[in-house]
């Protein structure tokens, strides 16, 4: 490769880098993902927070102290508080895992039923 043909090379890669890109982002960076688009959602927002947090006690039980638990704390208090889970296994016996109650397991299925897509 001569010389001259390298100098021409990275002039050519210089102006690209320069050029202005031909289509225009439709977001702006850090707009990714579902927007809210009315009050519905913003109201069932919360709700679909606390059934992911149920489903999540049901299908695989979180430690109190791992990651999800402290970083969704406000969910599980909620949930907690409304019996819909808890650490207790067995009568006054508790464990360090937050397990789905019958309660909580209602509460999905009435989630469910009232917001599963109709066919």
């Amino acid at each position: 490769m001569s010389v001259e043909y390298l100098e021409e090379w990275r002039q050519k890669l210089a102006d690209i880098s320069k050029s202005q890109s031909q289509s225009k982002p439709k977001r702006e960076l850090g707009q990714l993902g579902q927007e809210l688009t009315d009050e519905e959602d913003e109201e069932l927002a919360p709700l679909v927070a606390i059934y992911i947090t149920l489903d999540r006690a049901w299908r695989n039980p979180f430690t109190t102290k791992s990651d999800y638990a402290r970083f969704a704390a406000d969910l599980v208090a909620i949930c907690a508080c409304e019996g819909l889970i808890s650490t207790r296994i067995e009568g006054e016996n508790f464990g360090n895992r937050w397990l789905i109650t019958e309660d909580g397991l209602a509460w999905m299925r009435g989630f469910d039923d009232a917001f599963a897509p109709r066919h």
